[in-house]
């Protein structure tokens, strides 16, 4: 299995708009986001290891930070056709195993994924109240990164960049 390191991505870049349907049995899009201070939007998958290792972390930074107005988002760009497990039912089967507490989307086409340019599972974005990028990195950094959003202080450069699988895209 091979490790990939995420993209380095400007900071400022603006969040793609989506209108994806989650396993809560809801459409959500940026739009139905906008009352959210902020958005964490993970690129992720049911049958990655790298994603499992970083699931409760999800779930305790969403719990932590959900009354603060930080929404997690869960987006699972791959092809399930290869990947069965990464199907919707499975998506929906992990979320409720694992008692997920923030959005998780299917994203079929897997436009979102490659209008943010994601390379693997996970890959981690921050977007502020203005849907501008100010962190994409590593889980180990991202609580620091909502503190620092949260205390209006600059965004924090030079850091790891997230680490996972490849995503499976459709040919």
């Amino acid at each position: 299995m091979v490790l990939l390191p995420s993209k380095d991505l400007p900071l400022g870049m603006k969040c793609p708009d989506f209108n994806l349907m989650g396993v809560d049995g809801g459409t959500h899009s940026l739009q139905t986001l906008a009352h959210k201070k902020a958005l964490v939007i993970i690129v992720m998958c049911v049958h990655c290891p790298y994603v499992q290792e970083i699931e409760d972390d999800i779930v305790r930074l969403q719990e932590e930070f959900e009354f603060e107005g930080i929404q997690f988002v869960g987006i699972n760009p791959n092809d399930a056709v290869q990947y069965p497990d990464d199907s919707f039912d499975g998506m929906r089967k992990r979320a409720e195993e694992m008692g997920y507490n923030f959005l998780y989307l299917r994203d079929e086409d897997q436009s979102v994924a490659k209008a943010l340019d994601a390379v693997c599972t996970p890959d981690i974005y921050l977007f502020d109240e203005k849907r501008e990028l100010y962190f994409h990195g590593h889980i180990k950094n991202l609580e620091y990164a909502i503190e620092d959003l949260l205390d209006e202080e600059p965004p924090m450069t030079g850091l790891e960049p997230s680490q996972g699988c490849s995503i499976k895209w459709k040919e």
